[in-house]
């Protein structure tokens, strides 16, 4: 395999083909989505959620954090900005039809990276793995293996060792957040490593653009608790908000 030496951009559309939601998903089976900031699978995976809802798939969703960075000065407000953060995302999964009772806030610590909380990555691996195999999950949803950020690196590796201590093998379905952004080749896809497929969004767009709209912390810049959290503005929407979401699909998935 030789790294592709392209931008992103150019490398999926060349390579990236029509996704193939029969094959990709194990539609007799529930899905789990697994992220690091909950922001993150509404941003990249809003249209595949609702192709999800459509398909009467039931999806359940562990999130290693809340969001928060847990940098203001006190535990009381630390608290309340926890649970701003967790009731907008409460108020996003509505437009995907996820129940209460599917989705899982592990708290996480954000002051520090989650690869360095042991205790926490061990608690995550277990509760991960519990979901695997009680849930009936078939398809499992999670960011890209080299994206360049630690805690997306290390959320792929936590649902990575749980998903092969499983009693069933899911298919996989990756995708990308800051990878977007990079210039770093090796963070890109081997040739032969994974297929790129293209979901189309058409309507599916205006549904993600309002599910989005819940995080009014970030919407309005009211986040208390870290001055750098993850503002939703256009230039780092960009990538988002277009017609096409992009996906990285493992070749062992079998049809």
């Amino acid at each position: 395999m030789e790294i592709l030496s392209k931008p992103l951009r150019t490398v999926i559309a060349d390579r990236a083909q029509p996704f193939d939601f029969s094959s990709a998903v194990d539609t007799s089976r529930n899905v789990l989505v697994v992220a690091a900031d909950p922001i993150h699978i509404f941003l990249s995976c809003g249209g595949l959620l609702q192709q999800l809802q459509e398909s009467k798939m039931n999806i359940y969703v562990l999130f290693l954090t809340s969001g928060t960075r847990y940098d203001t000065d006190t535990e009381q407000r630390r608290r309340r900005v926890r649970r701003q953060k967790e009731k907008e995302t409460l108020n996003a999964c509505l437009y995907y039809s996820i129940r209460r009772n599917r989705i899982k806030f592990l708290r996480i610590r954000e002051d520090k990276s989650i690869i360095s909380q042991n205790r926490a990555k061990l608690r995550a691996e277990k509760i991960c793995l519990r979901r695997l195999n009680r849930k009936k999950i078939g398809t499992v949803i999670l960011p890209w293996r080299r994206d360049p950020d630690i805690n997306l690196i290390t959320t792929h590796f936590i649902a990575n060792r749980s998903i092969q201590e499983a009693k069933h093998t899911p298919k996989i379905i990756e995708y990308p957040i800051r990878l977007w952004d990079s210039e770093n080749e090796v963070d890109y896809p081997l040739e032969g490593e994974v297929h790129i497929q293209k979901l189309t969004l058409g309507d599916r767009v205006q549904n993600k653009k309002e599910a989005l709209c819940s995080f009014t912390s970030r919407i309005q810049c009211l986040s208390e608790d870290n001055p750098m959290d993850f503002v939703l503005k256009s230039f780092n929407t960009a990538h988002f908000l277009q017609e096409e979401e992009y996906y990285f699909i493992s070749p062992s998935n079998k049809t």
